[in-house]
């Protein structure tokens, strides 16, 4: 189902109370009792998804207040509803069916109220992404009895965490199975359970985050609504003062590609005042993701800024970002971008550190680059891409790059015997750049070499090949599997992919 095909929450309701009908469930009535109980579950599902659908086009396409007032609505209509009173006299496995299927809709219509809160959570923006759904719904546990109004919100945040991607949907079912919740809760959790199950199932296109997205899109550039929920969400962050909010919700757009030169030149002009807010915005989770409001450009616009401003008290929540993302994400690249290029000595001591420590190959080598360019005139750094250039041979390309960042020739002897070593082209270029941009030169049997694995490739051997792409010009290629980080690029440049496309 896609976002323009959503009904109205009262077509949803409508076409619950026509599967309520008693002679609509006998018309497709099975053969055999089996077939009606698996068709009552069905059936039970497919509300669930009414209910998702019902609701996702209440928060799309209304206010934020009236769309909670309407979440509202749909939720007492739906408590409202009650089985046919023409099946009450029915007998047999058909009518035993339906009574099941209306008990189904009977355990979803009591835990109505999270499911309405879970929406209306959303429409507000009042979950917060740094918890864990689990931890959420032991607090709703403990204040069931003394404020059950907030129990019934953190509910629904805990079912927010995981529409947004930040925890799995099983985590709701494995909650029920860990504990022994109170009744009423219990309900509520199998309620938000069963909706959230039905949009990962038949609307996974369209994750809370989804919709946010394309809710903003729908909206004016001026509507003073859209700005206020954005204000909003800096407020979450921390980001209370008037006159930074201004200047950062340019941050929030997700309609343009980057920021104007007037919005980058005042922000950047305001200095220390913005860096806490920038810092707030680039380590937010929701910020980070492509399904954000901001499309994930939020958290890549403050990494981008905090590094032209060299912003040091950034470099912890940088180098976390390194840590807790994916190499192939966006913001990773840019952070370490920022980190290698614009802010190498600030990094560097951190960044020494993780060196010596990490265990984790791509993490130490994105290391490598900070040390390289923030610490050409320091002892030691020197000795420790020589030695991970001998023992890191799926980095070795990478490591031949910034040992030619550091400029130190001593590195050439080490950098002929990797290219001994090596056997494909995409390693050979790497370290023969390396090499001439230390004043080396290949010899007459590297040079042979060099030629025969580069004639192995047919789009770098043929004579009528036209001129790569620059970085800058060359098309982004289309992600429909992860493709390793030491694999050829599809582009066809001849160089792995995580030094071409995949940067």
């Amino acid at each position: 189902m896609r976002i323009r095909d959503l009904r109205d929450w009262r077509s949803c309701l409508e076409s619950i109370r026509q599967r309520l009908d008693y002679s609509n469930f006998k018309a497709a009535a099975g053969e055999t009792e089996e077939e009606d109980m698996d068709r009552a579950l069905a059936l039970s599902g497919e509300i669930d998804e009414e209910i998702a659908e019902g609701m996702l086009h209440t928060v799309i396409s209304l206010p934020l207040q009236e769309a909670s007032l309407q979440l509202e609505q749909f939720a007492a209509e739906l408590k409202a509803l009650q089985p046919d009173p023409t099946a009450e006299t029915a007998s047999g496995f058909m009518a035993e069916a339906y009574k099941k299927f209306c008990n189904e809709v009977a355990s979803v219509q009591r835990g109505l109220p999270a499911v309405a809160e879970t929406f209306k959570a959303y429409a507000e923006g009042r979950y917060d992404l740094n918890e864990e759904p689990l931890e959420v719904l032991d607090e709703a546990q403990r204040k069931l009895s003394t404020e059950p109004q907030e129990s019934v919100r953190l509910v629904g945040e805990a079912a927010c965490l995981i529409l947004r991607g930040v925890a799995d949907e099983g985590e709701l079912w494995a909650y029920q199975e860990m504990r022994q919740p109170n009744e009423l809760l219990s309900a509520w959790i199998d309620a938000v359970a069963n909706v959230v199950d039905a949009i990962v199932e038949t609307l996974e296109e369209f994750p809370l985050g989804e919709v946010e997205l394309a809710r903003d899109q729908r909206r004016a550039p001026d509507d003073e609504e859209r700005i206020e929920y954005k204000r909003g969400k800096l407020v979450r962050l921390g980001i209370v003062e008037p006159e930074v909010q201004e200047l950062l919700l340019a941050l929030l757009s997700a309609k343009a590609q980057r920021l104007s030169g007037a919005e980058r030149k005042a922000i950047v002009a305001a200095g220390p005042k913005v860096v806490g807010g920038l810092i707030a915005i680039a380590a937010d989770l929701d910020s980070q993701m492509q399904s954000s409001i901001s499309g994930g450009e939020a958290a890549i616009r403050a990494v981008g800024l905090l590094g032209d401003m060299r912003a040091e008290e950034a470099v912890p929540t940088l180098l976390d970002i390194l840590k807790n993302t994916d190499w192939l994400d966006i913001i990773h690249d840019r952070t370490l971008q920022v980190l290698h290029d614009q802010m190498p000595d600030l990094a560097f001591d951190m960044a020494l550190d993780i060196f010596d420590h990490t265990t984790d190959v791509e993490l130490k080598t994105s290391m490598c680059g900070i040390l390289a360019n923030g610490g050409r005139d320091k002892p030691g750094v020197f000795e420790r891409l020589i030695e991970y250039l001998h023992e890191e041979e799926s980095e070795r390309d990478l490591i031949a790059g910034y040992l030619a960042d550091l400029g130190d020739p001593r590195a050439l002897p080490d950098l002929h015997e990797a290219f001994g070593r090596a056997n494909d082209w995409m390693n050979i270029a790497e370290i023969e750049d390396a090499i001439v941009r230390l004043g080396g030169e290949l010899s007459a049997a590297e040079k042979r070499k060099s030629q025969r694995l580069r004639a192995q490739i047919p789009s770098l051997s043929a004579p009528d090949r036209p001129p790569q792409p620059t970085a800058e010009a060359r098309p982004a290629p289309v992600r429909v599997t992860k493709i390793g980080r030491n694999e050829p690029c599809p582009c066809g440049s001849g160089k792995k992919y995580k030094k071409c496309c995949g940067r």
